[in-house]
C-alpha cells in the first residue's frame, strides 16, 4: 500500500512538471516569433531613419532651397523674368445621344 501511494505521487509530480515545462517551452517558442518580428521591424525603422536624415540633409541645402523658392513660390533670382505658360482649356466633347435607338427602329430603318 505504501509504494503505491509512492508510485502514485511520483507520478502526478511528473505529469504536473511535465505539463509545465510544455508550457513553457511553447511560450518560449512563441516569444522568439515575437522576437523576430521586433528584429524585422527594427531593421525597417532603421531603413527609415537613414532615408529622411538622407532627406534632411538634401533639404538643408542651397540648391534646394532655390529649387522650392522656384518652384513653389514662383520666385525669382534679380534678372531673371518668370513667364508663366497659362494651361490651354480642354476642349470638351459634345455627349453623343445618352439612349440608343429601340431595336424596332433600327430594323424599321433597315427594312424601310
Amino acid at each position: 500500500m505504501k509504494s503505491g501511494w509512492t508510485r502514485f505521487l511520483i507520478t502526478f509530480i511528473s505529469l504536473i512538471a511535465i505539463v509545465n515545462l510544455t508550457q513553457s517551452i511553447y511560450t518560449l517558442w512563441h516569444k522568439g516569433g515575437i522576437i523576430e518580428d521586433q528584429k524585422a521591424l527594427k531593421a525597417k525603422l532603421e531603413d527609415e531613419n537613414k532615408m529622411l536624415k538622407k532627406r534632411l540633409e538634401e533639404t538643408q541645402t542651397d540648391a534646394f532651397v532655390e529649387k522650392e523658392a522656384r518652384n513653389k513660390l514662383n520666385l525669382q533670382k534679380e534678372g531673371e523674368v518668370v513667364v508663366i505658360i497659362p494651361k490651354t482649356p480642354v476642349e470638351e466633347v459634345p455627349p453623343e445621344d445618352p439612349l440608343p435607338q429601340p431595336n424596332w427602329q433600327k430594323w424599321w430603318k433597315l427594312v424601310y
